[in-house]
C-alpha cells in the first residue's frame, strides 16, 4: 500500500486551505473544487446534488469561506474541478449534463470574481463504478492532479482531530446551513495505491 498522510483531506461538505496540496476522499456523485491563488489552494468537497438551483448558493458559500480566510485576499490563478460527468455522477446524462457541469463551473468563477483558466477532470471514464480519491498539488503556479480508487479503511487510526494550527484551514458546513465549524474528526491518512496522474478533459479561459 501507498499512503498520503497529515495533509488537508476534505471529506463531504468540508472546506479547506493548504499552501501545497489538498486531497478529496471518496468523490463519486460529489465534486472536488479547487481555487488556486498566489497564497495556496482553497478547496470544497461539494456533496449536494448537481442541480442548477444549488450552483449559485454553494458558489457564494465557498467564496465566503475564501474571503474570510486569513490568506483569502490574493488574486486567483486557476480553478479546478474533478467530477464524474457521466457514469457514477449526479449530473444529468448527455448534453444536458455537460451544460450543468459548465454552469456549475461558471457559478463558482462568478462568485469568486475569477477571470482565468478553468481545468475540468472527468473521472467517469476511469472510475465509473467506484469512489475516487483525488489530490491537487501546487507546482509552479499550476496544480498537478492525481487520482486512485477510494479504499475505505475503518481503522480509527485513519482519522483524528484537526490540529490547532489548521482550525482556519479545515472547516465543515452542512447544507443548507451557512455557518462553518471545525469538524470533530477528519481523515489524516488515505490509501493512494495505484495512483495515476490525470490531465484535464476541459481547459477553458474565462
Amino acid at each position: 500500500m501507498s499512503w498520503a498522510e497529515n495533509k488537508i483531506f476534505l471529506a463531504e461538505n468540508q472546506y479547506g486551505f493548504s499552501t501545497t496540496a489538498l486531497g478529496f476522499p471518496s468523490i463519486s456523485a460529489c465534486r472536488a473544487i479547487v481555487f488556486q491563488t498566489a497564497e495556496g489552494l482553497f478547496g470544497f468537497h461539494q456533496a449536494s446534488g448537481a442541480r442548477s438551483e444549488n450552483f449559485a448558493r454553494f458558489a457564494k458559500k465557498f467564496a465566503g469561506f475564501v474571503k474570510r480566510h486569513p490568506k483569502g485576499s490574493s488574486a486567483g490563478l486557476n480553478i479546478y474541478i474533478a467530477a464524474k460527468q457521466s457514469a457514477g455522477g449526479s449530473y444529468s446524462t448527455g448534453a444536458i449534463g455537460m451544460q450543468e457541469h459548465l454552469s456549475e463551473i461558471q457559478a463558482f468563477a462568478t462568485e469568486l470574481g475569477f477571470k482565468g483558466t478553468i481545468r475540468s477532470y472527468n473521472l467517469s471514464s476511469r472510475w465509473a463504478h467506484t469512489g475516487v480519491y483525488v489530490e491537487f498539488s501546487a507546482a509552479s503556479g499550476v496544480c498537478k492532479m492525481k487520482g486512485n480508487a477510494w479504499v475505505e479503511h475503518h481503522d480509527p487510526a485513519h482519522k483524528g482531530a484537526v490540529s490547532a494550527t489548521d482550525q482556519d484551514n479545515h472547516l465543515l458546513s452542512y447544507p443548507p446551513k451557512d455557518d462553518f465549524v471545525v469538524p470533530g474528526s477528519v481523515f489524516i491518512k488515505v490509501d493512494t495505491s495505484h495512483q495515476v496522474t490525470l490531465e484535464p478533459d476541459i481547459v477553458a479561459q474565462l
